[in-house]
């Protein structure tokens, strides 16, 4: 009630706001260059995770995992509905991916889960792959071999 009766926002534009809109704009450009010009051998992360984001369907959920996977797919990778992404956090916990995968089929069986792995992050909870197969999961995997 105090909200609803003192309603408060943060002004639009202030020198905070706008020096982080500058660093945003900065950093934007760089990654638009990382994006053009991983198109070669080796692909980098930033270049694959565009190619990934072209192929999500707008309403799945992402699971992540992996230090650059997860890290520079959060930035690459869009969520357009809440509660649409599952990674370890800032944390990096590795081995949580394919538990976070199963957990949320089960729980939203009709979601589409799309579990984007790194190479050394699947290794850590790979066999989970087993327990995914014998409950006929629908879970699509990508793995990210750097």
């Amino acid at each position: 009630s105090e909200l609803r009766d003192h309603p408060w926002s943060y002004p639009a534009s202030t020198p905070w706001r706008d020096t982080l809109q500058q660093s945003m704009d900065k950093n934007s450009k760089t990654v638009e260059k990382m994006i053009a010009e991983g198109n070669k051998f080796p692909m980098n992360y930033f270049y694959v995770f565009t190619e990934i984001q072209k192929l999500l369907p707008k309403d799945a959920m992402i699971v992540s995992e992996g230090a650059n996977t997860m890290d520079i797919g959060r930035s690459i990778l869009k969520n357009y509905t809440g509660l649409h992404r599952l990674d370890a956090g800032t944390f990096g916990t590795m081995g949580v991916g394919l538990g976070f995968a199963i957990a949320a089929q089960m729980v939203s069986p009709e979601q589409r889960i799309v579990c984007i792995e790194g190479d050394s992050a699947i290794g850590f909870s790979g066999m989970e792959l087993e327990t995914i197969v014998r409950f006929n999961f629908p879970i699509t995997f990508i793995i990210i071999n750097n």
